[in-house]
């Protein structure tokens, strides 16, 4: 009570404002809705009651009271709920309020507001048909033929065809020839989408097929000719094309569909014609077509929002989303047709259609360079028109200071998705032809398969002048990764990862091995992906989140080395992941999950790993991480598994944020958000052939927007952050899609262009043409002269290390490991000697490998904080005492040496949790990639850690870092802290973050004790 009275005192005289008057009810309310019993609580406590009656007030016409309503069991809220009903309501709120109203009893009721016959009244009807039920049937059936007005009867009958009850009454009222004719055309589309055969017949007979406009469609060819006009476009967007009414443009229209406000920057005006001409051929990730039928006979297409064991959430063609308790789905299929309608084209006129693709083509990214072509006054003019290689280079725009040149294309190579290039400066390409004829029937087969080509410049001149077929099969049709490794390549390919050897040097493999198979996502960009080798030794590799799983070359369930399988099970492996493994595929670790689609893991000298997400289409959300090992990402929610788009406590009003559930804790932060796009390749530049800026930074490819672009790293507390530059775009020739980078032996970038009108959504609209680039500094475009380094010996090695070429390092590295003791001189010389602090960790890697102790001894005295986190990931790997190792970085001025020792302690037991405390003490409440590199660490012993942490802090934990730490913890005693924090809260913000983070807490009597001593205590708080 002491704390309470001590709130308000600090609320009344100290004139604290809230954010919203209703605070302290928001408070009341959320904890109620977290309570078993919060129904019981409104009913025993007035204050409780009357703090819910004042947030009902304040939340008229929303989802929050609608939750409140259903939750509490509250009644007398008819009123309430009828407001729903009222104009510009999301229709989805609408059907839930519909529902509510018939939970209470309210059948009667609803019935005489529907026979009012105004809009309330037409909108009231059509949510019933989205329940479909036995009782809101029996509701909808009379005013199908009721003297009411005419939008009544249709909307009764709309809702009726929803159904297969429905279905058959409004069929005997055809029959009976008692179906009004205003109802005819609602009831023959109704019809249409039954099971029944007769049910067809009878709609054959209600309504022709839609006319259309009578014009013959053009060729693309001749449509890409036609000028359109993008203000026309607008307006068909909006009225005949029916747009507006399943995708959103800068906030406007309705989200079915992806947000199109950035869709010129991902498709070019050809893919457009083809989206809209042929919908099916490219249906993006996560907005596929489900169809499911209930018990009661209601059948609902639309997209998956959400789906979790005791319910399934969809969202219809009409925006409205429904959800379906688990136990009532007679049946859920995915259907492999778009939800966007076929010949939507036949709508508008041909000029219509050319407007149309005109106003989409403009929707772009217009703070990012290289997304619009200009003439010399500054207008936009036309794509450019030639496609040839010949004409390649002048479609694109470099940066200051670099230049690009064309390596190799087509006839050559055909389609690049990846490449490596090898210590001899070769350029290994996946040409992949075969690739999603399931969406491309159209598209020719290559019956030999695939191909895995190398590319050389035998004369130096910057361009490719030798091709040799390394191997071609129908084993690497639509392979997605090559990682390069002396005289052995792995191909990650379909469900499985290949190793291949070439044991005679002729460029040719002689010998191929099953590493991994089992995996999902074939011919899919969200299954496997290359393997890079790490500092240390060892592969890295990932899947996007159709991979599902890993299974070793004999089809069994891999087990990683945290004793779980390797699967996306939820606990806590989900969606994307990342791992590591030993050279022969032993030993795998998940290391990182949660993610969509990360393309590619980048690890570089220091042992830390980046790489780009995906996500959902249109919601210009892609991102850079930081792979903080162990770490929870966000795409899916951590408890339920739910979609960003299922509202949650305190989340994001952004949705490129909202996306990766970043304000609930365990969650990993994002590096750089790059908005809209499909990103791929991505490397840490080493080398110093280009630019000093370019010097240690990421290096990425996104074909969506058509760039390569740096993204320039500082430091950021315990992690990082970034700013975008752009490098190479693609601003000439919209078909430029630049897929994956890799630097070469001198320094400079070799970069794939898949070259396709499109890109994602399973479409590929190109299959004869691919190319390289080669990009460099301004000066260095015509020549391509390597220095050969003997790295049979151990001097040419240990200048082997030193290469910017990963492959290169790699078959160094190996050299020196092998030589061991024999190699030690010249590697701790070179540790001793080098400025450079990535020739430094390389080669404390390689001692590492004989001689851990000496390494770690060299790492953790470095002045480069970078090389004294090597020496805590050498330790880790090296099985010494971790706790022991820890307490030697506590007084590190490096907030990412300290995040490095914090996640070594990860799995120790209770033996850490002192060391746990001080690294907690030293967080400074500001810095969330430390405090989550600290939750990774307590993860399996928080109620330790919690209570060494407390034994430590005292009676000073309510600051901001020990708020923090208790909004990450999970400890048993967590929620009663958490309930402290929120009776002492005066900012909203504050406590929908600490509300949010009482559903990570298990169920428990400490919980909802908790919970009822928030919801008490805080319904007497006054309201200022």
């Amino acid at each position: 009570m002491r704390f309470l009275l001590h709130v308000i005192c600090l609320l009344l005289c100290a004139g604290v404002a809230l954010a919203d008057a209703s605070d302290p009810d928001f408070i009341v309310v959320e904890a109620l809705l977290r309570m078993d019993d919060g129904a019981g609580l409104v009913e025993s406590d007035v204050e409780v009651a009357h703090a819910v009656d004042r947030y009902l007030e304040q939340k008229t016409g929303q989802r929050e009271l609608l939750d409140l309503v259903s939750k509490l069991k509250l009644r007398n809220q008819t009123e309430r709920l009828i407001d729903f009903f009222e104009p510009n309501v999301d229709a989805s709120l609408q059907v839930e309020a519909a529902r509510l109203l018939l939970a209470s009893g309210q059948s009667k009721w609803v019935k005489d507001r529907i026979a009012v016959g105004d809009s309330v009244s037409v909108a009231l009807a059509s949510s019933l048909g989205l329940i479909n039920d036995g009782q809101s049937v029996a509701v909808l059936k009379p005013f199908v033929t009721a003297d009411v007005p005419a939008s009544v009867r249709i909307a009764a009958a709309g809702g009726l065809g929803r159904g297969r009850v429905g279905q058959q009454y409004l069929a005997s009222l055809h029959r009976s020839e008692t179906l009004p004719r205003e109802c005819r055309y609602v009831v023959y589309n109704a019809l249409l989408n039954a099971k029944s055969k007769e049910l067809h017949e009878i709609a054959a007979e209600l309504a022709p097929p839609p006319s259309t406009t009578g014009e013959s469609l053009p060729a693309i060819s001749k449509l890409l000719r036609m000028k359109g006009d993008g203000k026309a476009g607008k307006v068909t967007f909006n009225t005949k094309g029916t747009c507006s009414k399943c995708h959103k443009v800068h906030g406007v229209g309705v989200e079915v569909g992806p947000d199109l406000s950035e869709i010129g920057s991902k498709l070019s005006r050809e893919a457009m014609y083809t989206a809209i001409l042929n919908p099916n051929a490219g249906i993006s990730h996560n907005y596929e077509q489900y169809g499911i039928v209930t018990v009661d006979g209601l059948v609902l297409n639309g997209l998956l929002v959400n789906k979790n064991d005791d319910e399934v959430t969809i969202k219809t063609p009409e925006g409205i989303e429904r959800k379906i308790a688990t136990d009532d789905i007679e049946e859920m299929i995915q259907r492999d047709v778009s939800l966007m309608p076929e010949n939507l084209h036949q709508l508008m006129s041909v000029q219509e259609l050319v407007d149309l693709v005109d106003y989409l083509s403009l929707l772009k990214n217009k703070t990012q360079k290289g997304f619009h072509v200009l003439n010399a006054n500054g207008n936009e003019v036309a794509e450019a028109v030639s496609h040839a290689a010949s004409d390649a280079l002048a479609g694109l725009t470099v940066a200051d200071g670099l230049a690009v040149n064309l390596f190799s294309a087509e006839p050559t190579l055909r389609n690049p998705s990846n490449i490596d290039v090898d210590h001899l400066g070769r350029v290994w390409v996946c040409e992949v032809v075969n690739y999603r004829h399931f969406r491309n029937p159209n598209n020719p087969v290559r019956t030999e398969g695939d191909r895995i080509l190398v590319l050389e410049d035998t004369d130096g001149d910057g361009a490719a002048d030798n091709e040799t077929v390394f191997h071609q099969g129908t084993d690497v049709n639509s392979a997605h990764g090559i990682c390069v490794l002396g005289n052995r390549v792995i191909v990650s390919a379909g469900d499985s990862v290949y190793s291949f050897l070439d044991e005679d040097g002729d460029l040719v493999a002689d010998h191929k091995d099953v590493m991994f198979t089992g995996i999902g996502g074939v011919e899919h960009d969200h299954g496997i992906h290359a393997f890079v080798p790490g500092p240390d030794g060892k592969l890295y590799f990932n899947f996007g989140n159709e991979g599902h799983q890993i299974k070793d070359a004999n089809g069994k369930l891999i087990v990683d080395r945290s004793g779980r399988e390797v699967r996306d099970h939820g606990k806590p492996y989900q969606q994307g992941m990342v791992f590591r493994c030993d050279l022969d595929g032993t030993k795998v670790e998940t290391l990182a999950w949660n993610f969509r689609n990360n393309w590619e893991v980048c690890v570089d000298s220091f042992g830390t790993m980046w790489q780009s997400d995906n996500d959902d289409d249109g919601n210009r959300g892609t991102r850079i991480n930081y792979v903080m090992p162990f770490g929870n990402y966000g795409y899916r929610g951590e408890l339920d598994h739910s979609t960003w788009r299922v509202p949650r406590t305190g989340m994001h009003d952004e949705i490129p944020l909202r996306h990766w559930h970043l304000r609930d804790p365990g969650v990993v932060p994002n590096v750089v958000q790059t908005g809209a796009g499909s990103p791929t390749g991505i490397i840490r530049y080493e080398g110093e052939m280009l630019p000093e800026k370019y010097h240690g930074q990421l290096i990425h490819c996104d074909p969506g927007p058509n760039s390569v672009r740096m993204y320039a790293l500082q430091d950021d507390g315990a992690g990082y952050v970034g700013h975008q530059e752009e490098m190479l775009t693609g601003t000439g020739d919209r078909w430029f899609r630049p897929v994956d980078v890799c630097v070469a032996p001198d320094g400079s970038l070799f970069v794939a262009d898949w070259y396709d009108p499109g890109v994602g959504g399973h479409r590929m609209g190109d299959t004869e043409r691919g190319r390289v680039f080669r990009l460099t500094n301004a000066g260095n475009e015509a020549t391509y002269q390597l220095t050969l380094l003997d790295l049979e010996t151990i001097a040419g090695a240990i200048e082997g290390l030193k290469s910017p070429n990963i492959a290169t390092r790699y078959v160094a590295a190996a050299k020196l490991r092998q030589e061991g003791r024999g190699s030690e001189k010249a590697l701790i010389e070179l540790i001793e000697k080098s400025t450079n602090p990535a020739f430094r960790a390389r080669a404390l890697w390689v001692l590492a490998s004989f001689n851990p102790e000496r390494s770690i001894s060299l790492a953790k005295a470095d002045s480069s904080s970078d090389v004294r986190c090597v020496a805590i990931r050498i330790a880790t790997a090296a099985g010494i005492d971790m706790i022991d190792v820890a307490s030697q970085f506590l007084s590190d001025p490096s907030p990412q040496v300290r995040r490095e020792a914090a996640l070594s302690l990860r799995g120790l037991g209770e033996a850490m949790a002192p060391i746990w405390a001080q690294y907690a003490f030293k967080h400074d409440g500001a810095d969330r990639w430390y405090v989550e590199a600290l939750g990774i660490a307590a993860d399996g012993n928080w109620d330790s850690c919690m209570d060494a942490w407390l034994a430590t802090v005292g009676d000073d934990w309510d600051t901001a870092a020990g708020r923090d730490l208790i909004w990450r913890s999970r400890a048993t005693k967590s929620s009663e802290l958490l309930a402290k924090v929120l009776t002492q809260s005066v900012d909203r913000s504050d406590a929908a973050r600490y509300l949010r983070a009482l559903d990570f807490q298990p169920q428990s009597k400490n919980k909802q004790e908790a919970l009822e001593s928030i919801a008490v205590q805080a319904a007497r708080l006054p309201n200022l």
